[in-house]
């Protein structure tokens, strides 16, 4: 047996069933590569998992990725909470609320006003998962504001020819794929100015526009700043060095991680 023998299981295995000896395997397998090919994202914790909450998910990733954040998908955690008999209109809204929220105070207002319409489901909510996996308040990663593990839907979604092939072909077919969507991708970009799409560049330029006349700053050092906010007329410290402010809201969607779909 020569030294990649061990990789061997990995390329001719069949997986029948996501249960959870095969979710094991396969968290068994990436922590393997990950080790041989992305250490750093396993040594400074900053690979972080988002899933649908399987439960041999969550035990596999509790035991061979104990620092990585374990974030569960929403979408799966609302449709559970509608099945469980909860199917007001508002609790969803409110559910959805809390886990963008910023502040202790605004998190807990919407459980508040959860238990206004029906007590129970916040308490099935609260001992069906702890907060931290799924309100930003309490995550203890970054995510890049992404609640549910729709991406990795959609991306199956496409590869469902690929996914009949055997192992070897599929994976060549999904190479081909992304081969073809990044080309693609690049063409349309070829005369946008700068390093981000023009899409998203529209994006934060009406952002600048709308949202410039709503704030007031007070420079303290090169990098420290006080915000006053014409809104809320709360103030908040940004830092610009550290890319973080008082208000959160910057840690949650601007950090840089490294984030697993699953």
């Amino acid at each position: 047996m020569d030294a990649n023998s061990s990789l061997f299981p990995l390329a001719y295995a069949v997986v029948d069933a996501e249960n959870d000896s095969n979710w094991l395997w396969f968290l068994q397998h990436l922590r393997h590569v990950l080790q041989a090919h992305a250490l750093p994202v396993l040594l400074d914790n900053s690979l972080v998992f988002l899933s649908d909450r399987q439960k041999g998910l969550i035990e596999g990733v509790s035991r061979l990725f104990p620092d990585s954040p374990h974030a569960y998908c929403l979408r799966h955690l609302d449709d559970n909470m509608r099945k469980a008999g909860y199917k007001h209109p508002e609790l969803k809204r409110l559910l959805w609320k809390a886990a963008r929220a910023m502040t202790e105070v605004e998190f807990n207002q919407c459980l508040q006003d959860m238990r206004a319409i029906n007590s129970a489901c916040v308490n099935w909510l609260l001992s069906t998962t702890a907060p931290e996996h799924w309100a930003d308040l309490y995550f203890q990663g970054h995510r890049y504001g992404h609640l549910t593990s729709n991406i990795a839907e959609a991306f199956n979604s496409k590869l469902l020819e690929a996914r009949e092939m055997p192992i070897l072909a599929m994976l060549e077919e999904i190479r081909h794929q992304l081969m073809g969507w990044y080309a693609e991708r690049r063409f349309s970009e070829r005369n946008t100015i700068g390093g981000i799409v023009s899409g998203i560049a529209t994006k934060i330029q009406k952002l600048i526009n709308e949202r410039a006349r709503r704030y007031r700053y007070v420079q303290s050092t090169e990098d420290l700043h006080e915000i006053r906010s014409q809104e809320t007329l709360s103030e908040y410290i940004v830092n610009l060095a550290l890319q973080a402010c008082s208000c959160r809201e910057w840690q949650f969607k601007v950090h840089a991680t490294q984030t697993m779909l699953i």
